[in-house]
């Protein structure tokens, strides 16, 4: 090593890569204090060198001082107590869960000291240390990270591949049955229960043997030590001693007005990363049991799932106790060698505390047959499966969208609260308490997520504030109750404690307070607090202080904080301004293409990075520039994409006069339109997964000069731009779609080349084409894509038309084929007919002029006839086949426009554009294992398929364009037209029937998916059919609410199609039957006729929803227009569509 270990820890270096990655364990913000809350918030600035940072690092470095050479010295922490759940005694009372907090400098002093320990960072890059590596495979949570940005990887990653490895595992299993047990274990109170010599032990056996130097090993212990020994106020454990200790309170004494920490003190950035080390002692214990062998078993930190086989359920609590025995035989025999580098007093207070590790005996250590564990839940949450409620919840509660809608939500818990009520009755009827623990356990757990999230759905599609759901919250907890009562009834807490759950709890308290108006906060807060200590001092005969309740805690901090804002380009943006590296676009891209990157030189273009690039300071213009980046933070530029672009993305932002930040904003301040080199440029500098050196090589490519690049964008592609990065996410595919929008722009640019009378089938019909997709597969959750399957349908959105632009061949009217040889003879003998009529007209020597002139003009109507229908056969040679030639350029244009697209995206490309034009059985009847293929093609072909038919609305024409050419248009486009005009828009919705008698595997819920069309006009009045009637679908005229969620019941006139009905007859009640013909509504047989491929292709997508989807639902699906007077369709365009609908 190049210095020694404490002038590694004290270094403004690491220190600065604590500040870097604080975002990743500073857990529990609403625990810190307001000024710390804004010094939090300030260091999301990591560029603000002279001011925040340079602060707080003198701070830490006066804090580690005092750690490292004072054995006396401890951090201070504080203990705040976070309900859990009711005790399970006669008289019991309120569990709670300790968290401990700290000061922001002494949680980033703590990442400092502990950083060394799991990284190896010697070489100027970051490496995982030889501690860290000694992490099991099947270990998941908080694994220590290589990425400089964070300490750990992201946990809510980790938790969802844990979750569903647990899921894959079960299914798999349940089938094989190569394990028929599963078994969930739970620790008793496992970070208190950890004894910190233990860990200083391990620690020191794995680590200590690198350094060689006396004063490194002592430092080193130290640092251990000061890592898992702190001081707690004296004030703060007032009448909470024996929730702190457990039973041992009496023989802990006070040192200095401070009592000691015990176990590993949970909440702070380190305990998770000493949990794991404690758990590959456990696990290892638990490999050494003879039942668990030749298990399979997963870990979340102290949660844990065993697949183990032979097991007799009847002896599990007796293999509760050899597990046990076991961990504590070890606990014996193991010799702790070194001890905590503390003060003698401090040392003999720490001592004085007892641990042991102990597995909850059965009950809430549960073991069941595999196939009960997991029979009929597999549908309950899509693939994903909650082990642990509140990390599921932390998780994933904001990634919520209306895939998973309110309605289904509402059904999914029903189904549930069916499922519980008959196992419970099972329960009392077999006389067994015990009966079902294990699936009951997770049945509970889905129930509470999903009335959580029906929450959280529900304040999202309001967009503010709801007193409803604050009064519901309220009433739901109990909270007036408990607050109001002096004594609270038995009933009345064991009511709470049936909804209650840690983490909901406190999220739907936040969801609740965020919109809230000021005059309500503080009302509602108060409420909160006194809530908080009325609990706590249920059957509780001791005095405690209310100071260190949790939610009492951040109650008061998230009614009173007052935060500051802070950008994270600040600083960033002011060095730069100051500088000003590149005056403009083109300058940037020249000044990198004429740089070697090799080298590293291209970073010694940017003059405030002279210190970490090592550019000698003779003759250069920026001499003792004050925006200097300090050399100590060279480690964290090398080692962070993040760090460099955000100083690329500043640079570019500035040279465009475009505002600093990694939004999708993107204006230039003087109003000067944006080149599409441009946007390409930013779309990936603002993209948090660029890697640096392909970023350079990508604008080596850039030619700024190129005409195409030059084009100035359109606000389509900015809206484009949103979807591509939330469903994408990677910056080269997203270049490529916005070179696939460019060229669809440019060869739509006049219109179509030949059908002049069609709707535009350009690049603004392929972005309402690409939110169609994402609205039919947040609704369709089963046509669910990957990120690749949206780059490939996206450009198969935009590519799926493009013959229609192409102006045909006209020399292929003299191919051989039927049409034109067709209207070739039909024009030889309009010839001979008008040969016979001349030759007549000159008869006998008489020139009959009144008989030419007659002659003349049925010849220039002949003409005009001969034009329409060489005019319709082009129109027919472009639209019919469109969809395979569109497919055949997406091929041939590979090696030229399209060669940002490799051979193998070209082809499905092309195979999606050319399905939809292929008939429905060739799709949905195609075999395929969508889900599992690396490309889900037969999803994506239904998908666009399904989203050009929904490209419905009148924003694809315009009125006075179809009023003035109306005459000159066929009668079929003026039939398409005028069913555009009358379409406002259209919605997905969804409802939900629960049948109670059906089990979790016989579709108990029958999921009802509503496509609603809206439209403008109103004409009910019978018309009379003379054909047969509809087949395919049930129509009828019935009264429906337009909105998902309704805040009143008003229900509106509709005729409701119900589609998928094959073969039979359409038997509507609005259908009057006469001899030879029948009459209809009039806007039920246009909607019928104009719609009929809809109605066909939602009756294909309802039969294989039902052949492939879930066990748990039944789907069916039916179409709705709903109508007004809100427009006056003109008398002609009625005229046009009747007769239209009359041939």
């Amino acid at each position: 090593m190049d210095t020694n270990l404490r002038e590694q820890i004290l270094s403004e270096e690491n220190i600065y890569k604590a500040i870097f990655a604080m975002e990743s364990y500073v857990s529990e913000q609403d625990l810190l204090s307001a000024t710390d809350l804004n010094i939090f918030l300030q260091l999301r600035d990591k560029y603000d060198f002279n001011g925040i940072i340079s602060t707080v690092i003198e701070d830490c470095q006066r804090t580690l001082t005092k750690l490292l050479d004072d054995e006396n010295e401890l951090l201070e922490v504080n203990v705040f107590f976070k309900i859990k759940k009711l005790s399970s005694e006669k008289n019991p009372t309120v569990e709670y869960r300790p968290l401990h907090t700290t000061s922001l400098v002494n949680q980033i002093c703590m990442a400092a000291l502990l950083m060394p320990l799991m990284f190896d960072d010697s070489n100027g890059k970051r490496n995982l240390s030889e501690l860290s590596r000694m992490l099991p495979h099947n270990f998941y949570g908080n694994i220590p990270s290589c990425n400089v940005g964070n300490i750990f990887m992201n946990w809510t990653e980790k938790y969802r591949q844990y979750s569903q490895m647990v899921t894959s595992r079960c299914r798999e299993y349940s089938k094989t049955r190569e394990y028929d047990k599963e078994i969930s274990f739970d620790l008793k109170d496992f970070f208190p229960s950890i004894n910190p010599i233990k860990i200083l032990n391990y620690i020191w056996d794995a680590v200590s043997g690198k350094y060689k130097d006396d004063d490194d090993k002592k430092c080193l212990k130290t640092i251990i030590s000061k890592l898992l020994y702190f001081r707690i106020p004296e004030n703060n454990l007032d009448g909470w001693k024996d929730v702190y200790y457990k039973g041992q309170g009496d023989l802990i004494k006070v040192v200095n007005g401070f009592y000691p920490s015990r176990g590993i003190a949970q909440g702070l950035p380190q305990s998770y990363f000493f949990g794991n080390l404690c758990m590959i002692e456990i696990a290892e214990s638990m490999n050494h049991i003879e039942e668990l062998t030749e298990s399979d078993s997963y870990f979340y930190v102290d949660d844990s799932v065993v697949f183990a086989k032979n097991i007799d359920t009847n002896f599990f609590g007796k293999l509760i106790e050899k597990l046990n025995s076991s961990i504590t035989e070890v606990s014996k025999k193991e010799k702790l060698k070194e001890y905590p580098a503390l003060g003698h007093e401090l040392l003999l207070q720490a001592l004085d505390i007892t641990y042991e590790i102990q597995f909850h005996p059965n009950g809430k250590s549960t073991i069941c047959d595999i196939k009960d564990s997991f029979k009929g839940m597999d549908g309950l949450f899509l693939v994903q499966r909650p082990v642990s409620m509140g990390g599921w919840i932390k998780g994933n509660i904001d990634e919520v969208d209306d895939n998973v809608a309110l309605k289904k939500l509402t059904a999914l818990q029903k189904v549930v609260d069916t499922e519980i009520k008959k196992l419970l009755s099972k329960r009392e009827s077999f006389g067994n308490n015990s009966y079902g623990e294990e699936r009951l356990k997770w049945l509970r757990r889905y129930r509470r997520y999903f009335l959580f999230r029906q929450r959280k759905l529900q304040i999202l599609l309001n967009g503010k504030y709801d007193k409803e759901l604050k009064l519901d919250f309220l009433e739901k907890f109990k909270i007036d109750d408990i607050i109001s009562q002096k004594i609270h009834s038995t009933e009345l807490i064991n009511h709470i404690f049936e909804v209650f759950e840690e983490e909901i709890f406190k999220s739907e308290f936040e969801l609740i307070l965020n919109d809230m108006p000021q005059e309500e906060m503080h009302d509602f807060c108060k409420k909160i607090q006194q809530y908080d200590i009325a609990l706590s001092k249920y059957n509780c005969k001791t005095d405690r202080s209310s100071k260190y309740l949790y939610y009492h805690r951040i109650s008061s901090m998230l009614c009173s904080a007052n935060v500051v804002t802070v950008s994270e380009y600040e600083s960033l943006s002011r060095v730069v301004r100051s500088v000003r590296p590149f005056r403009n676009s083109e300058r940037f891209i020249e000044a990198i293409k004429n740089t070697s990157y090799g080298a590293g030189d291209i970073w010694k273009l940017f003059p405030f990075l002279n210190s970490i690039t090592r550019v000698s300071d003779s003759g250069n213009l920026y001499d003792n520039l004050k925006t200097e980046f300090p050399s100590w933070c060279k480690f964290v530029f090398r080692n962070s994409e993040n760090f460099k672009r955000k100083i690329l993305n500043c640079c570019f932002s500035y040279a465009c006069n475009i505002q600093s930040g990694d939004n999708l904003s993107i204006l230039r301040s003087d109003i000067k339109p944006i080149k599409y080199y441009e946007l390409r440029i930013i779309s990936m500098l603002r993209n948090y997964q660029l890697k640096i050196c392909d970023f350079f090589e990508f604008v080596r490519s850039l030619d700024p000069t190129d005409l195409n690049e030059r084009m100035d964008i359109d606000l389509g592609v900015l809206e484009g731009l949103g979807i591509y990065r939330q469903k994408i996410q990677d910056p080269e595919k997203i270049d490529r779609l916005i070179q696939t929008h460019r060229l669809v722009k440019s060869l739509w640019h006049n219109g179509s080349k030949f059908l002049n009378a069609y709707t535009l089938h350009n690049h603004e019909h392929a972005i309402n084409l690409i939110k169609n997709v994402v609205r039919l597969v947040n609704n369709v959750d089963f046509l669910n894509l990957k990120a690749n399957d949206f780059f490939l349908i996206f450009n198969a959105c935009y590519l799926h038309d493009i013959s229609m632009v192409i102006h045909p061949n006209i020399a292929s009217f003299n191919d051989s084929n039927t049409k034109s040889e067709q209207l070739i003879s039909k024009w030889l003998r309009r010839m001979a007919t008008f040969n016979e009529k001349i030759d007549n007209a000159y008869k006998s020597n008489k020139f009959a002029m009144d008989e030419i002139h007659r002659i003349r003009k049925e010849m220039g109507l002949s003409l005009i006839e001969a034009f329409q229908d060489i005019f319709d056969f082009f129109e027919d040679r472009v639209r019919v086949p469109h969809a395979y030639e569109s497919a055949m350029f997406i091929r041939h244009w590979q090696e030229d426009m399209l060669s940002f697209l490799s051979e193998l995206e070209a082809e499905t490309i092309a195979t999606i554009s050319d399905s939809h034009g292929w008939d429905t059985t060739d799709v949905y009847e195609m075999k395929s294992s969508a889900k599992e293929e690396l490309v889900s093609l037969k999803y994506m072909m239904i998908l666009i398929r399904l989203a050009d038919l929904l490209d419905l609305a009148n924003d694809r024409i315009d009125y006075f364009l179809l009023k003035q050419n109306r005459s000159q248009m066929s009668s079929v486009s003026r039939y398409h037209w005028i069913s555009h005009l009358i379409t406002e828009r259209y919605e997905l919705d969804v409802d939900y029937d629960i049948i109670n008698k059906k089990e979790l595997t016989d579709q108990p819920i029958h999921e009802l998916i509503h496509l609603d069309i809206f439209l403008n006009a109103e004409i009910l009045a019978n018309i009379e059919v003379h054909k047969d009637r509809c087949k395919g679908f049930q129509a009828e005229l019935t009264k429906h609410r337009k909105n998902k969620i309704p805040k009143n019941d008003t229900e509106y006139k509709c005729i409701e199609f119900k589609v998928g009905k094959d073969d039979d007859f359409c038997c509507s009640n609005m259908c009057k039957l006469n001899e030879s013909s029948h009459s209809c509504p009039f806007l039920c047989l246009w909607m019928s006729d104009r719609h009929w491929w809809l109605f066909t292709e939602f009756g294909k997508l309802k039969h294989y929803l039902n052949s492939v989807n879930s066990k748990l639902i039944k789907s069916d699906i039916s179409v709705r227009f709903f109508y007004n007077n809100n427009h006056k369709l003109d008398s002609e365009f009625f005229d046009d569509v009747k007769s239209y609908l009359s041939r």
